[in-house]
């Protein structure tokens, strides 16, 4: 099989040759000797790790699959050749197998590698290893494995970068980043946990120089910030650009001050504590400080409506069919895998990404959710269309109601600043609100923390939800007193067209704000 293995990469390498620029191979992981690695005996394992070469990648792929031990990927690290091997088949993926041991807490692995020489990650731009343990532990602060990994980690004398302005308007300590499995924030309540659970402090972890403190990048910075001040002077017709500086840094730290707010996920927990877990109460008493807080509490207590399939190579095989529009043939397969609840939702959402006819087929073979959220349509149909709605209304699914979050489609609409699915909405009397707590589409539409559109797309939405005296609270006005700080040409706009909108001295900013939907 080894030769077989080698004619294989050879046909590959012929192949990619000829290809045109726009095409990439990518080797399959795993590599198809290996896709039933786990269900063997350990005599058969062996015989097969015998006959075949291991990939960085192949290890990877079963370090995230709980169901390997980590006797089996100690098994296949001793098969591979180069434990110092970048894995490569997922690019948003960490670089070494030891950055892999550490995102999956396998912390027997991790020292292994270690013990092997397995270099740590260390990148002033791509981050290190130990901030990829530290997003290891805010998905599950009570993991040991992680924990062990930190201290490790610590002991060998890894630093952290920190967002001191996460820490200083959100009370959250941490570092955020574009890149996957790299950002980390820890609440209050967090740290005083991990302290106390496993004698760990995370703020006693020295903190590192961002990419522009360090010496060898000044040159650069300093040519930017050169022509920034070229282009601000001419702008501004003045040449003194300092003072503009400090006048915007002033401006915005009295800004901050002004905005303060309490940390969502503290205050949800002091509330379960004192109304000993009785939503009911726990939902009113948030609904008071922020009707956001009420949607986090209750989508964190529900948890992940979302499963992820099975790793089952018959999943290839149906998204083929379904790219070619084979639809039938696809469920067809789909039914040969065994899938729970969740999953079967899964694979609603994602054939009825391809698209929309699939509807009757899925209802034919039983496939229609019983209840399902609103955001896995978001989720999955980026653009939803007023078509998707009717198509979905057809197969017997309730969209006009409240989801399985309370939260109604004009809510979603909003937040995705779909303007055409919003109008279509109201056209067709869609419910404006469907539970009693919680937030409304107005109170999202003004959540400036969630203020990614232009200025001008937020007055469409606004105008398209036509607040009058009934609709608008105190909530409403706290968002109005956020916006004329930070956006006052908007709230001039905003107030001109919808009085009711303005905001008076009494108002002030809400205590606490939550935007995880």
């Amino acid at each position: 099989m080894k030769d077989k293995k080698n004619i294989r990469t050879l046909v590959e390498e012929h192949i990619r040759d000829k290809l045109p620029d726009y095409i990439e191979l990518s080797p399959k992981v795993p590599q198809e000797d290996l896709e039933n690695f786990k269900q063997n005996s350990h005599q058969q394992k062996q015989k097969i790790l015998s006959t075949i070469t291991v990939t960085a990648d192949d290890i990877a792929h079963f370090m995230k699959d709980p169901e390997v031990n980590d006797q089996d990927i100690l098994l296949l690290l001793n098969s591979l050749n180069d434990v110092n091997e970048i894995t490569a088949a997922q690019s948003r993926s960490p670089l070494t197998l030891i950055d892999h041991a550490a995102l999956h807490s396998r912390a027997e692995v991790f020292h292994h590698l270690l013990d092997k020489g397995a270099p740590l990650t260390q990148d002033n731009y791509l981050g290190n290893t130990l901030e990829i343990a530290l997003h290891a532990l805010i998905k599950d602060v009570n993991n040991k494995n992680t924990v062990q990994i930190v201290k490790t980690l610590i002991a060998k004398g890894m630093e952290i970068r920190l967002d001191k302005n996460w820490l200083e308007q959100e009370n959250y300590y941490g570092h955020g980043s574009v890149l996957a499995n790299k950002h980390y924030f820890f609440s209050q309540d967090d740290l005083s946990k991990i302290k106390k659970l496993h004698s760990l402090d995370i703020q006693s972890i020295p903190i590192r120089k961002s990419l522009l403190q360090e010496e060898k990048h000044n040159r650069l910075k300093n040519a930017l910030q050169q022509e920034k001040d070229t282009l601000l002077a001419k702008e501004l017709g003045d040449s003194d650009v300092v003072k503009y500086y400090k006048h915007c840094e002033n401006y915005l730290s009295d800004l901050n001050k002004k905005i303060r707010y309490k940390d969502p996920n503290q205050l949800i927990a002091e509330y379960k504590k004192l109304y000993s877990n009785d939503i009911h109460s726990i939902t009113s008493a948030l609904s008071f400080i922020d009707p956001s807080l009420v949607d986090c509490y209750i989508k964190r207590e529900k948890g992940n409506n979302r499963s992820q399939l099975p790793n089952d190579k018959r999943l290839n095989r149906i998204w083929r069919l379904a790219s070619q529009k084979q639809y039938n043939e696809a469920i067809d397969l789909a039914n040969t895998i065994e899938l729970n609840n969740k999953q079967r939702n899964q694979f609603f959402f994602e054939l009825f990404r391809f698209d929309r006819d699939t509807l009757i087929i899925l209802k034919d073979h039983g496939y229609i959710p019983k209840q399902f959220s609103f955001s896995d349509l978001v989720l999955y149909q980026k653009n939803i269309s007023s078509k998707d709605i009717e198509a979905l209304q057809k197969v017997g699914m309730d969209t006009l109601y409240g989801d399985s979050n309370g939260l109604s489609m004009m809510y979603y609409a909003v937040i995705k600043n779909n303007l055409s699915l919003q109008n279509y909405l109201i056209e067709e009397g869609y419910p404006y609100k469907t539970k009693e707590y919680g937030e409304d589409p107005l109170h999202a539409a003004l959540n400036s923390q969630r203020m990614l559109y232009k200025d001008k797309d937020l007055v469409e939405i606004v105008k398209a939800l036509k607040p009058d005296t009934r609709t608008i609270d105190e909530h409403h006005l706290s968002r109005m007193f956020v916006i004329k700080l930070k956006y006052p040409e908007i709230y001039e706009e905003l107030t001109e067209l919808y009085p009711v909108l303005t905001i008076n001295e009494e108002t002030k900013a809400p205590t606490s704000i939550c935007s995880m939907l």
